[in-house]
Formats: C-alpha cells, structure tokens, sequence
C-alpha cells in the first residue's frame, strides 16, 4: 500500500503545482519509476504506469487548434 500511495501522490503533483517547479525532477522521477514498473503487484504496476505517463506528458504543449 505504500508503494501505490506514493505513486498516487508522484502522480497528482504535476497537476498542482506549476510546471516550472516540477521540470528539472521530471528525468529523475521517470527513471526512479523503472524499478517500480516491476513490481510484484499488480495495481501498483498500474499505478506506476498511470504516473509516468503524466510525468512524460508534463511538458508536452497542450493541443487545443
């Protein structure tokens, strides 16, 4: 359980706070996040693939033309 609320926070993060702030941890978190993509359990596998990719996403511009 506590593996999964980490990324559960890891994950809401760069939805709440400025981009600017979270971009220079953005390379560290993703690659701290390969160990865990193999985890034992399941929901947390899932959980650390639902972050990463809202840490690959965080600086991507937004597509709204």
């Amino acid at each position: 359980k506590v593996r999964f609320r980490a990324l559960r926070c890891l994950r809401v993060f760069p939805g709440k706070i400025k981009d600017s702030t979270m971009l220079p941890y953005r390379r560290a978190v993703i690659r701290g996040m390969l160990t865990v993509l193999d985890d034992p359990k399941r929901h947390v596998r899932k959980e650390a693939v639902d972050c990463r990719a809202v840490w690959l996403n965080m600086d991507e511009p937004d597509e709204d033309d």
